[in-house]
């Protein structure tokens, strides 16, 4: 993940919004490096950036749930979920079972 986290550093310093580098970062971040306070900074701003990107919306969810905020991670579930194409509503699916 040090060659991820290089690579979302290095798009963003191309272009300081570019979303899908911010998402990835705050997911790796948070995952990976346990800095949630920074990642969860990144993963917020990118969902003010693209509020109808299901990738987005899908790492925001699942930083929410980590965070223990269910009801919220939920709701941000539900919104993705028009905006997602049929595979990748059936992975999300299988996230609460």
């Amino acid at each position: 993940f040090l060659f991820a986290i290089a690579a979302f550093e290095r798009a963003l310093k191309l272009d300081p919004q570019h979303v899908r580098a911010m998402s990835g970062l705050g997911w790796v971040l948070f995952y990976w490096r346990w800095r949630f306070d920074e990642a969860g900074e990144l993963i917020k701003g990118s969902v003010e950036l693209a509020p109808n990107d299901p990738s987005v919306l899908n790492t925001y969810a699942t930083w929410l749930g980590k965070r223990g905020t269910r009801e919220e991670e939920l709701e941000t579930y539900h919104k993705a979920a028009p905006l997602l194409d049929l595979l990748e509503r059936l992975r999300l699916a299988s996230v609460g079972s």
